[in-house]
């Protein structure tokens, strides 16, 4: 899996028009379809014949994403307090795994110090 995160699907679905998808179905494009796959076509490198179907498709259709597959679902005002909410979750995990050391351990830290030279 790469580390490139497509960031124009977002404008995409803002206009509530269908994409296409041509990569590896373990990605972040993949996870989006597998929760709204009326949101557009995914296929993997090299499937031309089905690739074209898809295109030939959309055209066809020429209409926005159904009703009741709405893109908000991927949209900055529901994933950005996602985010803040899965970062101070990991940060609450963090600060309580790091204890302050107490005046005991601060000496023996000290003491070991002076040992070692």
């Amino acid at each position: 899996m790469g580390i490139v995160h497509p960031c124009k699907i977002y404008n995409i679905l803002a206009v509530n028009r269908p994409f296409l998808y041509v990569g590896p179905r373990e990605s972040h494009l993949g996870d989006i379809l597998a929760k709204a796959p009326a949101l557009g076509y995914a296929h993997q490198h090299g499937d031309v014949d089905p690739i074209v179907a898809s295109i030939t498709a959309a055209c066809a259709l020429r209409e926005n994403i159904p009703a009741g597959t709405t893109a908000e679902q991927f949209s900055h005002k529901l994933l950005v307090p996602e985010m803040v909410r899965a970062i101070e979750e990991l940060m609450r995990e963090f600060q309580n795994r790091k204890k302050p050391r107490t005046d005991e351990q601060l000496q023996q830290d000290s003491d070991a110090t002076r040992f070692l030279g």
